[in-house]
């Protein structure tokens, strides 16, 4: 046996200092003449010659020696033989045959005691070492091939086991490359390998696969609760498609019931395959104590058939990553979180983020969340690519949904519902939603039901079948300040653009603003149901533009004949649509005033109608290209103020519909208005008397009677 004494890259030299090139050296029994042998390799099973013949640049050929056991004695020579130097008591390592040693090496060897091993060393031994010390660094890292065993369950266990016996501050638990097997009949039914001390971080090294195999329905592979600072990367996960309650079938846990707060649940850069869990990766307070600090990013999941446990069930999940707060508990709350850059291929479930109640200051950004729900899972069964959930009485806030693409969508790209007050949804790309089925929740690309404090920014929708935005007011506040603002969208070829609907409770403050909309129905769509009144609706900047049969630019109704509509405005914009531009018919309550939209015809039916409706502001409009078609005015019965229009390309008849004496703007009222009230003449005509041409421009309430207004030329 060679023993562990190498000599790398021997190059002796002459007494001048001159390399040997073809010199010889030999070995013997040390004191002696008697040759002993030196070796190539460390098990000592390939010899050197004796002597050692020297290349040309006086370097043992191959460039290392191993000495074997015992001394020995070497000697240098030229090429012509000529004794340069000898050294004598030359040692090799002495190799112990005693039972002690013996026992020593086959402990050092050992992969299945943990007080054996590497664990004789630091690692895995109940030692507390200072942190930077050698012993610290390998007692932190506890690696699978460390453990032997029957099956892969079996190292799995020892090794879980070890991380949680061992006292080091931190541990890396390291998988090595791989595919494992872990039988779920072995995990356990309802089970899972558990940590019980915080301070693990799991790291995969060349993506190890973990596979459960069977039909037996664990809880997760991993879960904690109670402990902080649990991650894990670099690892691939693939499950049973096995699940039969709530958020059991998962891939990891990270919960809370314990007696304090816990922080830093962390999953990066693993992959996720065919769990049937309602959620795979997993986070929530249990109990009244908070969870702080999750990140979720650069991770990949993709379901498989079968993966939705309640496919036709709105009340069973099935999503990606779920986050959830306890709504019922005010220090319950989950803080912190951040889902990130995941590409989530969600067909055969539901959806990929869920973010539920008491969770606050989240951001979902720059996941890439494709056809949730589009296979497998029924319509109106809660196929929501990012679904926000809040049921009260403790709910979540101050979150963020950025820069998502959700491709192919069946009922929702984002469905919001409740209360989340500060949730921003910006920049996000919707396509392709499918869902039109209304019978237990709204559809759309994004849905706000009962939101209220919330912005929709600059976000791109295209070509759902239900609404591009569809919004409904808190039904369970009276009187609330709904503060939504949706600014900037850029909306093409959906059902409506954006759908405000009413409730049974009052509320305030809508503003919509800039961007645009294209080949919808209706560019936006209200529809006025139920006792709540909706004050403070305004639309400005919009350009609406459509060519499908019957839209309408903007499109105001009752269903009930409530017309529970107070103070709507649309200022500026433009409207090119086939049959209607602004439909307002009826709403009596509050001001409309339209101002500053243009309206390039021509339309089918009318550019405004706004006939009975009667507390009109209407100032600045333009109207252009209605030499054909329907009319750019509607006001049968209307009252209100109508001033400063401008029409180009307009023939007379195009102007305004004829249907009596109370079209306002024809004629004359005949409805009491308030003092400086200005009624434009919609149908001017020229009258010449003494020489003298002037134009009935308009009518002015003087505080008693209208009073003509008349423009000379």
């Amino acid at each position: 046996m060679a023993s562990l004494a190498p000599v790398f890259d021997y190059q002796p030299f002459d007494n001048s200092g001159n390399i040997v090139p073809g010199g010889k050296l030999w070995t013997y029994e040390s004191g002696t003449t008697t040759p002993k042998t030196v070796y190539k390799n460390q098990a000592g099973s390939v010899s050197h010659t004796n002597p050692i013949i020297l290349d040309a640049s006086g370097r043992v050929p191959g460039g290392v020696i191993w000495w074997g056991t015992g001394e020995y004695t070497a000697k240098l020579t030229t090429a012509a033989d000529v004794e340069l130097r000898t050294w004598d008591d030359l040692s090799g390592v002495e190799v112990s045959s005693s039972a002690a040693d013996v026992a020593l090496r086959a402990d050092l060897a050992s992969k299945v005691n943990t007080a054996k091993g590497v664990g004789m060393l630091g690692a895995g031994a109940n030692l507390d070492y200072p942190k930077g010390t050698a012993g610290a660094v390998l007692s932190e890292t506890i690696s699978l091939a460390l453990f032997d065993g029957a099956t892969d369950y079996a190292r799995f266990s020892a090794w879980v086991a070890a991380i949680n016996a061992s006292t080091a501050h931190t541990v890396e638990a390291v998988i090595p490359p791989g595919a494992y097997s872990l039988d779920s009949a072995l995990i356990g039914a309802g089970s899972y390998f558990l940590w019980t001390r915080s301070n693990v971080h799991v790291v995969g090294r060349g993506l190890p696969q973990i596979t459960v195999t069977g039909t037996t329905v664990n809880n997760a592979i991993f879960a904690s609760s109670g402990l902080s600072r649990i991650t894990y990367r670099g690892v691939r996960f693939v499950g049973n498609n096995q699940a039969s309650a709530y958020a059991n079938g998962a891939a990891i846990w990270f919960t809370n019931d314990s007696a304090a707060d816990i922080e830093t649940f962390k999953v990066r850069e693993c992959e996720f395959e065919n769990f049937k869990g309602d959620y795979w990766v997993y986070s929530e307070c249990l109990g009244t104590k908070a969870i702080s600090d999750i990140r979720v990013w650069g991770n990949k999941f993709k379901s498989a058939t079968g993966n939705a446990r309640g496919p036709s069930n709105v009340a069973i999940n099935s999503a990606c990553v779920a986050v959830i707060g306890n709504n019922l508990s005010a220090t319950g709350f989950v803080r912190g979180v951040g889902i990130y850059d995941n590409d989530m291929g969600c067909e055969f479930i539901k959806s990929g983020v869920i973010i539920y109640n008491n969770v606050f200051d989240w951001h979902v950004r720059g996941n890439n969340i494709t056809d949730a729900g589009k296979t497998g899972v029924s319509d109106d069964s809660g196929a929501y690519a990012i679904q926000v959930y809040s049921q009260g009485p403790n709910i979540g806030g101050r979150g963020k949904v950025v820069d998502n693409n959700i491709p192919s969508p069946r009922s929702c790209g984002i469905y919001h519902a409740n209360s989340f007050p500060g949730t921003i949804y910006a920049g996000n790309t919707i396509s392709g939603q499918t869902d039109t089925v209304t019978g237990t929740l709204p559809k759309g690309g994004i849905v706000l039901n009962g939101a209220r404090e919330v912005t929709v920014r600059g976000n791109q929708i295209n070509d759902c079948a239900a609404d591009a935005i569809y919004w409904q007011p808190d039904s369970g506040t009276a009187n609330s300040d709904s503060a939504l603002l949706l600014s900037g969208n850029q909306i093409a070829r959906c059902l409506n653009g954006i759908n405000v609907a009413t409730g049974s409770q009052n509320t305030k403050n809508v503003t919509i603003e800039g961007g645009s909309i294209s080949e919808c129905t209706a560019g936006v769509f209200m529809n006025f149901l139920g006792a709540g009144t909706v004050t403070g609706v305004r639309v400005k900047g919009v350009d609406i533009k459509s060519a499908v049969t019957g839209s309408y630019g903007i499109r105001l109704i009752s269903g009930d004949a409530t017309y529970n509509l107070a103070d709507f405005s649309v200022q500026g914009g433009s409207i090119d649509c086939d049959a209607y531009g602004i439909n307002a018919t009826g709403f009596t309550k509050g001001e409309i005033a339209l101002i500053g939209t243009k309206f390039f015809g021509p339309f089918s039916d009318s550019a405004v109608n706004v006939s009975g409706s009667t507390k009109l502001d209407i100032s600045g409009l333009g109207f252009s290209n209605f030499t054909t078609g329907g009319f750019c005015f509607k006001t049968a019965g209307a009252q209100g103020a109508i001033r400063g229009l401008n029409f180009r390309n307009v023939a007379n008849g195009n102007i305004v519909e004829i249907t009596g004496s109370e079209d306002l703007g024809r004629d004359v009222p005949t409805w009491t208005g308030t003092q400086g009230t200005y009624v434009q003449n919609l149908t001017p005509q020229d009258t010449t008397v003494g020489g003298l041409t002037s134009t009935l421009d308009g009518w002015r309430y003087s505080g008693s009677n209208w009073r003509a207004q008349h423009m000379l030329y």
